[in-house]
């Protein structure tokens, strides 16, 4: 990675709250709470594409995720998530290769949501309203029980069994691109050799994921998006507007892993952190937009 985002990362901890649990399932930390998961992940080759083992423009990165625990990162303490279990599926398409990072060579990847949209990957479980267009990206739910392994070979026998795992619950909350310019999705430094990464070992590294998403549906929680207001102009997170507004829901940051005893299908294992503000995000006010920046200027760098 760029040793200019390097302080970024070290500062915020790139996370992305991609769930933020209600507080009678899981604990929430005040003022951010990161959230830790585990995913195994599946390549849907594009229209057209012949290249079984390469990862190519118009290919769909398919990720069943499920958080496993809560931390304060101000360092009081951490909650596991069970007995319930948060689980979800993710759907990204790769749209072009540039050099995002400033280290030569078109090896970083700019990713947006799945053309045919989410639903295609969330079996009956369907997003509906605004969230079912073609900006979701991911899809969270929350069960009573937990039924869904996603590290090591998994307890799941191929992507359908583990869509039906993944998607038991209660819609929780869905986020992705609402058309806010400072909304993003970049791979730096990422492998496109599919046998390589699945030959891999689980804690071996092949790129490193960025992100900064929108919450598309509270999943009727008015607590995870309602009660997320801006303040001032220098609020890291607020509700995205889609008038690039430097300022979005959501940040993350992870790393795609071999797919060490993986088989049901699936190519390889990622590792994210995800934060959120909980629940003053007038707090974050001193982390800057110095990542926010990535957002708005990958798009012109695609080649």
């Amino acid at each position: 990675m760029n040793t200019r985002l390097k302080p970024i990362i070290a500062a915020l901890g790139l996370g992305l709250a991609i769930a933020s649990v209600p507080a009678a399932a899981v604990t929430l930390y005040g003022p951010i709470t990161q959230f830790e998961d585990d995913n195994v992940d599946w390549v849907i080759k594009g229209t057209g594409n012949t290249k079984a083992t390469t990862l190519e423009v118009g290919d769909t990165l398919v990720s069943i995720l499920e958080i496993l625990q809560t931390v304060d990162v101000l360092g009081a303490g951490s909650s596991f998530v069970a007995p319930q279990e948060l689980t979800g599926v993710g759907a990204i398409t790769l749209v072009g290769f540039a050099d995002l990072d400033g280290s030569g060579g078109l090896n970083d990847m700019i990713f947006a949501p799945f053309a045919g949209g989410l639903n295609t990957y969330l079996g009956g479980k369907l997003v509906t309203g605004g969230a079912a267009g073609g900006g979701a990206m991911v899809a969270f739910y929350l069960a009573n029980t937990q039924n869904l392994t996603t590290t090591g070979s998994t307890n799941c026998t191929d992507l359908a069994d583990c869509i039906t795992r993944a998607t038991d619950g209660t819609l929780y909350e869905v986020d992705g691109f609402e058309g806010d310019t400072d909304e993003f999705w970049v791979a730096l430094n990422a492998a496109t050799d599919l046998a390589a990464v699945l030959a891999g070992t689980s804690t071996t590294g092949f790129g490193t994921f960025n992100f900064g998403l929108s919450i598309l549906d509270d999943g009727g929680n008015p607590f995870i998006k309602d009660g997320l207001t801006c303040t001032g102009g220098t609020a890291l997170f607020c509700s995205g507007d889609g008038t690039g507004d430097n300022k979005i829901d959501l940040i993350g940051q992870g790393t795609v892993l071999g797919g060490q005893g993986l088989t049901n299908g699936a190519t390889a294992h990622s590792d994210f952190d995800f934060q959120k503000a909980v629940p003053e995000p007038a707090t974050l006010a001193l982390l800057g937009l110095g990542l926010l920046g990535i957002g708005a200027s990958l798009r012109k760098k695609v080649r």
